[in-house]
C-alpha cells in the first residue's frame, strides 16, 4: 500500500521549509517565482493533494466551491458535465474542492419561457405565429423543445427549411441527432468553466484582503456551424 504524501515531503523535495510549501499553496503571502515552480513541480511529481479538512483549519477557510447544475429532463446533461470537469480541473489547480449540487434552487425569477413539452412548445409557437405569421426564423435554445418545434413546423406545412429556418443554441452532438441536422451555435464549455472558476477565486482573494475584486468582463465567441436547418424560404411551390 503506497504510503500518503505530505507537505513534509514536498518541502524536503523542493529544498524549502513547510510554511514555503504552504504559502505557495495558499497564496497567502509572496513567494519567488523561481521557488514556486519548484514547489509546484514536486507537487505534481510527488501526487501531493492537501486534505481539505487540515486546510480548513488551518485558514478557517472550506476551499470549497459549491457548483449547482440543473439536472432535470429538459437539460442536455453531457454538456452540463463538461462544464462542470473543467470547473472542477480548474478549482484544483487552484487547491479548492468543487461541491457538486444537483437540485434546482435558482431563484424563481429564472425561467424558462417555454418548457419544452409538445403542448408548452405548441402554445408559444402559437403565439409566435398568430402575432407574426410572415416569420420564417425560429432560434431555439431550450433543447428540449427542439423534437416538437420540427414537428409541429412539419404539421402545420412549413417544411425544414425550405419554408422555414431553425438554429439551435445546442452542443453540436446534439444538433447531429435531428432530421434535418440543425444549425447551431455551440460555445466553448471548457473556457466558461475555467473562466468562472478563476472569476470566484478572484473574488475569494479580493474579500480576504478586504479590497474590492477586480472584475472582468470576459466574452466568449460562440461557433457557427450550417447544417440541414437553415436556407433561403421559398414562398410558394413551383406550379
Amino acid at each position: 500500500m503506497n504510503r500518503t504524501v505530505t507537505i513534509r515531503d514536498v518541502a524536503r523535495a523542493a529544498g524549502v521549509s513547510t510554511s514555503t510549501v504552504s504559502y505557495v499553496l495558499s497564496g497567502k503571502r509572496p513567494v519567488s517565482a523561481e521557488t514556486r515552480r519548484r514547489v509546484e513541480h514536486f507537487v505534481a511529481e510527488l501526487g501531493y493533494h492537501p486534505h481539505a479538512g487540515a486546510r480548513a483549519l488551518a485558514s478557517k477557510r472550506s476551499h470549497i466551491i459549491a457548483l449547482v447544475v440543473p439536472l432535470r429532463t429538459d437539460v442536455y446533461v453531457p454538456v452540463m458535465m463538461e462544464i462542470a470537469t473543467y470547473v472542477t480541473m480548474t478549482a484544483r489547480k487552484h487547491g479548492y474542492d468543487v461541491l457538486l449540487i444537483t437540485n434546482d434552487e435558482g431563484p424563481d425569477g429564472i425561467r424558462r419561457s417555454c418548457e419544452g413539452t409538445y403542448e408548452s412548445t405548441a402554445g408559444a409557437l402559437g403565439h409566435i405565429l398568430s402575432d407574426r405569421p410572415g416569420t420564417t426564423g425560429f432560434v431555439v435554445q431550450n433543447e428540449r423543445a427542439l423534437g416538437p418545434l420540427l414537428h409541429l413546423l412539419r404539421t402545420r406545412g412549413r417544411i425544414v427549411p425550405d419554408k422555414a429556418s431553425v438554429i439551435a443554441l445546442c452542443p453540436e452532438r446534439l444538433a447531429d441527432q435531428y432530421a434535418p441536422a440543425l444549425t447551431a451555435v455551440t460555445g466553448a464549455a471548457k473556457e466558461l468553466g475555467r473562466i468562472a472558476v478563476e472569476q470566484v477565486i478572484s473574488r475569494i482573494f479580493a474579500s480576504g484582503r478586504d479590497r474590492r475584486p477586480d472584475d472582468e468582463l470576459v466574452l466568449l465567441a460562440p461557433t457557427l456551424t450550417v447544417r440541414e436547418s437553415t436556407g433561403p424560404v421559398r414562398l410558394s411551390d413551383p406550379s
